[in-house]
């Protein structure tokens, strides 16, 4: 028990150690034109990520790269974001930052569409220090919430958003029009049961 013990000591003070060494070299900024190719790569680990927790094997996004470099292009000339975590010229991470116009309230939210990590940097703090990045930007451009969606199967994502302080709210409706869902409305339920969980950072953090 007392060698068990030091070894689970040795091995959080290791992680410990490259958590340090690493974020302190972690550079979190806007992406740029040249940075479209490192981050299709990296976007493809949540399509990896998806298929591992569910046991598929064959789905992948139907698209083309000349279709996402369209797209990357228009994300770049509006207000909408691409928050890119970088270690020695690679990208180690990125959240995709939409924003969103609430007439009723007469306010700006931000939803968050893609964030990821790369897998062999997770758990050393870069996504804290791009969640950091996002509100931080949100606060200084009076951006009242911050919004995303995750599947509630990507389980270590869950456990992740919970402890960035964002609440759980399980409500929204979803109408597919181009895939195998096309035509159906949902309330937090997908056909087989499939859930998706709503969440959302307190409001009050960015007044």
């Amino acid at each position: 028990m007392v060698r068990l013990a030091n070894i689970k000591t040795f091995v959080s003070k290791m992680i410990k150690f490259a958590m340090d060494v690493i974020g302190a070299d972690i550079d979190v900024c806007f992406s740029t034109p040249k940075d479209f190719k490192k981050i299709i790569i990296l976007l493809d680990e949540i399509t990896e990520t998806i298929n591992h927790k569910k046991g598929w094997s064959k789905y992948k996004v139907s698209t083309t790269l000349a279709r996402q470099k369209d797209v990357y292009k228009k994300i770049l000339l509006g207000e909408n974001k691409i928050f890119v975590a970088k270690y020695k010229e690679e990208i180690v991470g990125l959240i995709n930052m939409q924003i969103v116009y609430n007439l009723r309230h007469g306010w700006r939210r931000a939803h968050l569409e893609e964030v990821v990590v790369h897998s062999k940097y997770r758990g050393l703090g870069i996504g804290t220090k791009l969640i950091n990045a996002v509100k931080n930007h949100c606060l200084s451009n009076k951006i009242k919430v911050i919004k995303l969606m995750c599947g509630n199967q990507l389980t270590d994502a869950l456990a992740f958003y919970k402890k960035t302080a964002l609440f759980l709210k399980i409500r929204g409706y979803d109408l597919s029009l181009n895939n195998i869902w096309a035509g159906t409305i949902y309330r937090g339920v997908r056909p087989k049961a499939e859930r998706w969980i709503f969440l959302a950072v307190l409001s009050s953090q960015l007044k």
